[in-house]
């Protein structure tokens, strides 16, 4: 039966220095499409960030469901995109913009907009986004529909997960989670990384436990509600490992590429149980 594999990108196929082992990549994802299987990269990052990590010759096959899985590309083909009012986005940047420790991104799926608020945070944000335009004034934001809002947070990881709490709490009509200890995201309501995953599960009529996903954040939880193999990284936030079924290594050690490897070799997913969480968990 055709398989659905999706990958999360930071701290769950990247190492923390943003390497992967790419030949063992492109080894997997020749050997997947052979055997009629699909792989989907999922992550919170903005198109034009993959560049990072793939060239064009790499990805023209592979499915990519960025900015949190608002847009869902094949390639460089653009597949659909859900996005944020304008009204709406500028209340959230008034908004979270009264905390200066709070530092909002915007992205439309293939530039970025950052309103300046310190040098040491537009430094750290460069990093993230390899194509930025920095404004002056809020007032610059062009009038147009955004597919996510990124908020590079100073404060702790608890307060980012409080904050999440009073956005979905106060803005009814999106979606706010945390991405690794420093990011917090915020989307369209029915967007996120799971609705990515249903419409291929949907278009290639792909079965629930045919699908895999990895993960490490709460901006995957999405994800692993929409799969059969929910699987958590060693490094995973202690809350994601609560909603997945399954547990392998860290990502230092590219457990994701060991894990598909030993699929491709035995041809099922039955060794999967050697990984199961004590605890079940149950999927919405």
């Amino acid at each position: 039966m055709k398989k659905l594999i999706a990958v999360d990108l930071d701290e769950t196929l990247l190492r923390r220095d943003k390497t992967y082992d790419r030949e063992r990549f492109l080894q997997i994802n020749e050997r997947l499409n052979d055997r009629g299987d699909m792989l989907c990269v999922a992550t919170g990052n903005s198109y034009h960030k993959l560049s990072d990590y793939f060239n064009l010759h790499d990805i023209h096959d592979l499915y990519l469901a960025c900015d949190n899985g608002t847009i869902l590309l094949k390639g460089d083909e653009v597949i659909y995109q859900h996005g944020l009012d304008y009204p709406l986005v500028r209340q959230l940047v008034e908004d979270l913009s009264q905390n200066p420790k709070l530092h909002p991104v915007l992205s439309n799926g293939f530039h970025s907009y950052f309103t300046y608020t310190t040098q040491d945070a537009l430094d750290y944000i460069k990093r993230y986004n390899n194509d930025l335009t920095v404004l002056e004034r809020h007032h610059e934001i062009p009038d147009k529909n955004f597919l996510n809002v990124s908020i590079y947070s100073e404060l702790s990881f608890e307060e980012n997960k409080g904050l999440i709490q009073r956005i979905m709490d106060q803005y009814p009509n999106v979606s706010a989670v945390t991405s690794g200890d420093a990011w917090m995201d915020i989307y369209v309501a029915d967007g996120g990384k799971g609705t990515a995953i249903r419409y291929l599960q949907d278009k290639y009529q792909i079965k629930k436990e045919n699908t895999m996903a990895f993960g490490d954040s709460l901006n995957d939880m999405s994800m692993m509600q929409a799969v059969g193999y929910s699987i958590a990284m060693e490094n995973a936030d202690p809350e994601l490992k609560r909603h997945c079924r399954y547990q392998v290594g860290s990502n230092e050690e590219q457990s994701v590429l060991s894990t598909i490897e030993r699929y491709l070799s035995e041809g099922d997913l039955d060794f999967m149980q050697e990984y199961k969480l004590i605890s079940e968990v149950t999927h919405g």
